[in-house]
């Protein structure tokens, strides 16, 4: 932890810039001292460019300032028995509606008994169909690995 708060100080006083700096004062002030020392222009072996792009890493690698995200948390104003009592009525109004044991559709549409015996068979057979498909592609690559390692 101390040398972390080491690193930070040191790294605020490198690159000459606020405690909360945002990233485009960071980037900014990285660019201008790295201009300014960078070993080809600043003659000293390049030590003061190597702090510079330490100090820079430093703040890629923890963030800079303060978080824009702003953490909220929701307290739960009521009790256990509210909670169940809430829960215990949206049970109880579920249970009504399946025990009406109603075809969600619209009232007021009525079928012909040979229509709806019609359209019952269709969805059987296309939900048979559907399930001999999936067994099908499901059992293709099974029979294939059996195949490739000769168990069958």
């Amino acid at each position: 932890m101390r040398l972390t708060l080491r690193a930070l100080r040191s790294s605020h006083e490198i690159l000459n810039v606020p405690l909360n700096p945002t990233k485009i004062q960071v980037k900014t002030a990285y660019l201008k001292l790295s201009k300014k020392y960078h070993p080809d222009v600043y003659h000293d072996n390049g030590e003061k460019f190597k702090e510079i792009q330490n100090a820079y890493e430093f703040f890629e690698k923890i963030g800079y300032g303060a978080s824009s995200q702003k953490f909220e948390y929701k307290v739960r104003t009521s009790t256990e028995k509210q909670r169940r009592e809430k829960f215990d009525k949206l049970t109880q109004e579920v249970n009504e509606m399946w025990s009406k044991n109603q075809d969600y559709t619209d009232s007021s549409e009525k079928f012909d008994p040979e229509i709806e015996k019609e359209i019952r068979e269709s969805h059987r057979k296309v939900l048979n169909l559907f399930g001999c498909v999936m067994l099908v592609v499901f059992s293709l690559p099974v029979l294939f690995l059996f195949k490739k390692h000769k168990l069958i």
